[in-house]
């Protein structure tokens, strides 16, 4: 993610990618980018025990849900601090997309494609 300064033209500082602000703002390239650098979408916010993917689900963010559960199925299971799944902070938003890819990657024998 490199940028130039608007006005000169000069290479900025480089930020680090962030999957939790990839999960906010459903940017799968961040996302990407996150994964090569060796952070994990099992990975969890130390007060509230929320994984990248429950920030996805609790945000609609359909297309990192796609990814993500395409990438590392498992994480799909893991609980935050209320013990609640990504599937049912989606559930809670009725965000059918997301539940669906949600659900897919819980129980890929009975795909709902």
């Amino acid at each position: 993610m490199t940028a130039k300064h608007n006005k000169t033209g000069d290479q900025l500082k480089e930020d680090p990618p962030d999957i939790f602000k990839a999960a906010r703002d459903d940017n799968i390239y961040e996302l990407r980018f996150a994964l090569e650098n060796g952070q994990s979408l099992r990975t969890t916010q130390q007060t509230t025990s929320l994984t990248p993917l429950h920030v996805a689900a609790m945000r609609g963010s359909t297309a990192f849900i796609k990814v993500a559960t395409e990438h590392d199925p498992v994480a799909s299971w893991l609980q935050d601090g209320q013990l609640r799944t990504p599937f049912d902070h989606a559930a809670a938003r009725q965000d059918r997309d997301s539940m669906t890819y949600l659900h897919n990657a819980m129980y890929p024998e009975a795909n709902l494609e």
